[in-house]
């Protein structure tokens, strides 16, 4: 009710930002010392201030990335309203407004894309880190009729530093406590002209979190970039990446120890293994420090590599039209064991190859009255690849995931398994035509439509040997899927300038997450209606931005996932209804020209409205006690990963030193209401009330070629858990951190 009430409120805060807009617009500045920068973005595939785009959207720049100490997906949590970035069998997972992958499998849709330089990207790309980054746009929402299938909670656009003109480069080296160590350089060198390329690579090592030593991080990853520009009309970039991880994987902590849990039918379900006699506060083992768990990592190992190839060529035509082609490929395989709980090991083996194509026109209109603004484009996708996994005794652990044998859909067996899966042959193709335009009715106010055909096809098979039996035994048989669906979606919206530097916006638009299979069956596309109001301003001389949004999004078909107690292996079932709804609000203010404060506030409301969990659910994947029986509706439940509230404020001030240095210090603090980490609001995933400060203090030359800066986050040391299993335990997120580092440019 709290959260509608404020809802409720947005428009009167959107009017009173455009009469304080109102009440400025005559003296407004842009190019004021002390005013906000302009940030131009292309998060509806063409370029514009984000300011003037009619959707939620948060950017990230170079110097914002330095100042939050954001150098991996993880500390991205801080810096973005209703984002959550979970690490799941050692990726990042994202979450935006409550909406995020239940399983991350690869035949199951993402829900928030990653893009680089307008070019699908593959998660694991992403494990080495951010670096040689120009800017980051996290799209809030869904954007369906643009981006298609798996944008139905929101984009990740990544933009990389290309090749310039200039010869140049940087290294930087990091330091800091759990033995990280990280180093990153770049080379920019002009070739020509009207060629150049540019080099960049990042090393990341770091003991793990946990004092099982569990999370271990040892990883690598370069990029070369190539841009051939022979004349304005036409530009081409062509951009190849790899990347390597190892180490250890993350592992459960127990919540479980001193908890009293449900009875089942086979009886009470007992507290969580290798909990010990200390006394437990929430759950823990020690509730003082809740990084440290018994669980064995022993054998456990983390094995990744990718690589991709992606370009972009713009052609520019003398009338303003401009055609953009993007063609990609990427591969990713993923080997790990890692411990499971119960004295049990998961071992699987994931690869994934891809590739993704987009034509596209558009124009660039000159503005005002009856300009029209147009573009429309086709896109294809594909993807190959199997999934197989294990689970058994860790006393029976192989150590090493076996290969399969030539001409063999199988491994050799060996015994004491609980259960074992089997997806050999996973194939995803999709096909898209999409158009978008926006009208100007007047100089003041615009229309906007826009409509998206797909047509997604999956087909593949599934296997589980027997609970207690071999590994993919002899007599292992397969369940062959073959799923398709088309789908047309829209997006109608309006925009208005209220002032010249006030923007208000209302869209309702739809969209939908690929269907596909698992275990049980098929699992049917998941599809939205949303709803969205927003205003964005800027006052009092460009120096104090006020943005805000709501919105309320109608789930048909939404995706849940549990663990099957006939299989013992997670699946994917679809809830008739749900609904979400909240509010964002962000806000900055540039207390002049050293001095600035930034704030955002996310509102949330996640609810299943409809479902009966259709076959019992297990307390995890090791364990045939029945947690949740069949017929039980969970109707009024909330969607994991979604607190109620989500809050960050931060200051930053700049000294300028009479030698010419800078010295920037950023102060910011995020808070977040409890939540869970499942459907089931089991004592396992959940993650209490809390607040994480950080503080950075950077150093820059006078020349701007050598800087220096330390960092100290999470100074609470708060603990704050991710997706769990209802014995198994939760995942949990980093520790405080402190670190130094100090880099040089030429």
């Amino acid at each position: 009710m709290k959260i509608r009430a404020i809802v409720a409120l947005l428009p009167l805060v959107c009017l009173a930002g455009v009469k304080g807009a109102g009440a400025a617009a005559d003296t407004a500045n842009s190019g004021s010392t002390a005013g906000l920068e302009e940030i131009i973005v292309t998060a509806e595939k063409h370029t514009e201030d984000v300011q003037s785009t009619p959707m939620a959207v948060t950017v990230l720049d170079p110097g914002a990335l330095a100042n939050k100490g954001v150098t991996d997906l993880l500390k991205l949590n801080n810096a973005v309203p209703g984002l959550a970035v979970d690490s799941q069998l050692n990726e990042s997972v994202v979450f935006l407004r409550g909406i995020g992958p239940e399983i991350n499998f690869p035949q199951n849709g993402s829900a928030i894309p990653f893009l680089m330089d307008g070019a699908d990207v593959q998660r694991e790309a992403l494990a080495t880190g951010l670096f040689d980054v120009a800017q980051i746009e996290v799209l809030r929402g869904p954007q369906g009729t643009l981006y298609g299938r798996d944008a139905i909670g929101g984009v990740i656009n990544i933009e990389s530093n290309h090749p310039t003109e200039e010869f140049g480069g940087a290294a930087e080296v990091e330091a800091g406590d759990y033995s990280l160590i990280r180093t990153a350089a770049m080379l920019n060198l002009p070739i020509t002209k009207d060629f150049a390329v540019r080099g960049a690579f990042q090393t990341v090592s770091r003991d793990g979190y946990l004092s099982n030593n569990a999370g271990q991080l040892s990883a690598q990853g370069g990029r070369i970039e190539a841009l051939y520009k022979p004349a304005e009309q036409f530009d081409l970039l062509i951009v190849a990446a790899i990347g390597h991880q190892g180490g250890l994987p993350t592992s459960f902590i127990p919540k479980n120890c001193g908890v009293p849990l449900p009875s089942t039918p086979q009886g009470p379900l007992g507290e969580a293994t290798n909990c010990g006699s200390t006394p437990h506060d929430d759950g823990l083992i020690d509730s003082n420090h809740p990084w440290n768990t018994t669980t064995p990592t022993a054998g456990t190992f983390v094995r990744e590599n990718n690589w991709s190839v992606a370009a972009r060529a713009n052609y520019r035509f003398d009338d303003g039209v401009t055609l953009t082609f993007v063609p990609s490929a990427a591969d990713a395989t993923n080997d790990q064991d890692f411990y499971n709980g119960n004295a049990t090991v998961i071992d699987e083996h994931i690869e994934a190859r891809e590739h993704a194509e987009e034509l596209r026109l558009a124009n660039s209109p000159a503005g005002g009255a009856g300009a029209l603004q147009w573009i429309a484009g086709l896109y294809n996708f594909g993807q190959t690849g199997p999934f197989t996994g294990a689970i058994h005794p860790a006393t029976a652990q192989s150590g090493d995931y076996p290969e399969l044998p030539p001409g063999s859909r199988f491994f050799p067996p060996f015994p004491g398994a609980y259960v074992s899966s089997l997806e050999p042959d996973i194939v995803l193709k999709s096909y898209a035509a999409f158009g978008q335009l926006t009208y100007s009715i007047l100089d003041t106010l615009r229309a906007t439509g826009g409509l998206r055909y797909s047509e997604d096809k999956e087909s593949g098979a599934t296997g589980s040997g027997p609970v207690g039996g071999p590994i993919f035994p002899p007599s292992l048989r397969l369940t062959y899927h073959n799923q398709s669906a088309d789908r047309v979606d829209w997006k109608v919206g309006v925009e208005a300038d209220v002032t010249k530097t006030s923007l208000l916006y209302a869209n309702v638009q739809t969209g939908y997450l690929q269907g596909g299979f698992s275990l049980q069956g098929n699992f049917s596309p998941e599809t939205l209606l949303a709803f969205s109001v927003g205003s964005k301003n800027r006052l009092l001389e460009n120096r104090l931005e006020l943005n805000a949004e709501a919105f309320y999004y109608d789930y048909k078909d939404y995706q849940l996932a549990f663990t099957n107690s006939v299989s013992g292996q997670q699946s994917i079932y679809n809830a008739p209804l749900v609904h979400i709804y909240g509010a964002d609000f962000t806000a900055q203010y540039k207390l002049s020209s050293a001095d600035k404060i930034d704030a955002t506030l996310a509102l949330l409301h996640t609810e299943i409205i409809n479902f009966v969990t259709p076959q019992p659910t297990t307390a995890d994947m090791a364990n045939t006690a029945v947690y949740v029986p069949a017929g039980v509706s969970l109707a009024g439940y909330k969607l994991l990963e979604s607190p109620e509230i989500s809050a960050s404020i931060g200051y930053e001030h700049d000294w300028f030193l009479a030698a010419g240095g800078v010295i920037a210090a950023r102060v910011d603090d995020h808070h977040e209401s409890s939540h869970y980490g499942d459907i089931f609001d089991s004592q396992s995933s959940y993650s209490p009330t809390f607040d994480k400060t950080n503080v950075t203090l950077n150093y820059t030359s006078a020349t701007d070629r050598w800087h220096a800066g330390v960092y100290v986050l999470n100074i609470q040391d708060a603990a704050s858990f991710t997706q769990g299993g209802a014995l198994v335990g939760a995942n949990i997120l980093a520790p405080r951190t402190f670190g130094a580092k100090i880099g040089v440019k030429f």
